[in-house]
């Protein structure tokens, strides 16, 4: 037995030395096979072609497109192709990135993703995973018009019941005073069912549409895709006011001098100077108006200002809701407070017209979830103008990045932090699209470490 032992071991160191024998893989010669791109030897450009192609890169290499502009033709026709073949990739893969966030109802994180699909604005898979999101949240807050398979069954139950009492009363030797009872109490039943269903539907929101090419079919929106903030003009060529129409936009930020009707990715604040109606909004900002917000559903990171009323619309904010107005058939989630200013005008106030309100909700609807420092265990304080870490969690993607306690960081992708919150924001955009760079001060040393997105497991997102 100990010679079997010790025969492993050997083996085993035998394998170590021989592994750390094996030269590190050499780098690629992006130049050399640039320039085979136009060798005489037909199989010699083929494999420069292949092997281009092949390279695990998000954007070509400035050689490849340098080759874009050869006096040699068939160089310029390789390498636009291997171009084209890596960004086609790369948009694979952030679109991938993206919409994995969307299923997992990471909102912030899909909203700031969007800022890297470089797609044009007719294209179905810049809106789909906002719709999807749309349409899982109007279900989730049963407010999508179809009832719950619980209410559904106990609907279907009753009406069993009442045919049964029917059926006895029209039998031989009725017990009327006791079907007469029955049938009182499977009234009262009935009722009760109809009080605590939620009633309440999001009437023309796009998430009613199901889908991007139905609502599209149905509205005719404009289509809108921008990297900057979208301010749209409030006249037309001749003067007139520009009357609201069904928009569809995705921008850093979006500012509207009259109402919003439509979709919305924000990767900013977004603003309208009166109202919002029929539209589903994804802010990484804050959303105000300057009026009333109806049949919507509006989520942001941020703070949700509202001076008139709420309409039968569902609201998720990380920040605090507030409303001047009154508030009728809402549900209004945050991360914060909520204050509604005025009772609904009706006295009592019907269950049909009550609004469920939850605050300091840090998981909406068991689904929606906003980026936190926590997520990649790294708790800060600030002062004097500087971002301290204050603790590390064991086994975070923080502290496997090599970030310590007492560390400055000084930047995330080359963009200060000031305070606790906008190191949030910048790792938030930063981590939504690939890993972050932060930059670190560690006594009188600068230290550049690169920190990650934990691992997600989802089961059953489909």
């Amino acid at each position: 037995m100990k010679r079997i032992l010790v025969c492993l071991l050997v083996g085993g160191m035998c394998c170590v030395v021989l592994a750390s024998d094996i030269p590190p893989p050499r780098p690629v010669d992006v130049a050399a096979l640039v320039q085979q791109l136009g060798s005489e030897d037909f199989k010699e450009r083929e494999e420069a072609s292949r092997r281009l192609a092949a390279l695990p890169l998000d954007e070509p290499p400035a050689e490849l497109l340098a080759a874009l502009k050869s006096p040699n033709p068939e160089v310029r026709d390789r390498a636009a192709k291997i171009v084209q073949t890596i960004r086609t990739r790369s948009v694979a893969k952030r679109l991938s990135r993206g919409v994995g966030f969307a299923k997992r109802g990471e909102v912030d994180l899909f909203v700031a993703a969007t800022a890297t699909w470089d797609l044009k604005a007719e294209d179905t898979r810049l809106w789909a995973p906002a719709f999807e999101m749309g349409q899982k949240l109007a279900a989730k807050a049963e407010m999508d018009g179809k009832t719950p398979p619980e209410v559904q069954a106990k609907a279907q139950a009753l009406d069993a019941a009442f045919k049964r009492v029917v059926a006895e009363a029209k039998g031989p030797n009725p017990d009327i005073p006791s079907l007469r009872a029955e049938l009182e109490r499977l009234q009262r039943e009935q009722l009760k069912l109809f009080e605590t269903t939620r009633g309440c539907v999001l009437r023309g929101c796009p998430s009613v549409f199901g889908d991007f090419p139905a609502y599209r079919r149905g509205s005719n929106p404009r289509l809108i895709r921008t990297d900057g903030v979208h301010v749209r003009e409030p006249f037309d060529a001749t003067g007139e006011p520009l009357r609201v129409v069904p928009e569809v936009i995705q921008a850093a930020g979006v500012a509207c001098p009259r109402g919003i009707t439509g979709v919305i990715v924000s990767r900013g604040d977004v603003s309208a100077k009166t109202g919002i109606g029929m539209s589903l909004i994804l802010a990484n900002g804050n959303v105000t108006t300057g009026n009333d917000i109806s049949s919507s559903i509006v989520i942001c990171d941020g703070d949700v200002l509202v001076p008139g009323n709420v309409l039968t619309s569902l609201i998720i904010a990380r920040g605090n809701i507030k409303i001047g107005g009154c508030g009728t058939q809402n549900t209004l989630l945050a991360g914060g407070s909520i204050t509604i200013a005025k009772p609904p005008p009706f006295v009592p106030v019907p269950k049909s017209t009550e609004n469920i309100v939850k605050e300091n909700e840090p998981n909406a609807l068991g689904f929606i979830t906003f980026f936190e420092l926590s997520r990649i265990g790294l708790e800060v304080k600030a002062a004097d103008d500087a971002v301290k870490v204050a603790a590390i969690a064991d086994g975070k993607p923080a502290e496997k990045a090599g970030v310590k306690v007492g560390d400055t960081i000084l930047e995330v992708n080359g963009k200060k932090p000031l305070d606790a919150e906008s190191l949030r924001r910048l790792l938030r955009d930063a981590l939504a699209v690939a890993d972050a760079t932060v930059k670190l001060k560690r006594g009188d040393k600068t230290e550049m470490v690169k920190v990650a997105l934990p691992e997600v497991t989802v089961h059953g997102s489909g």
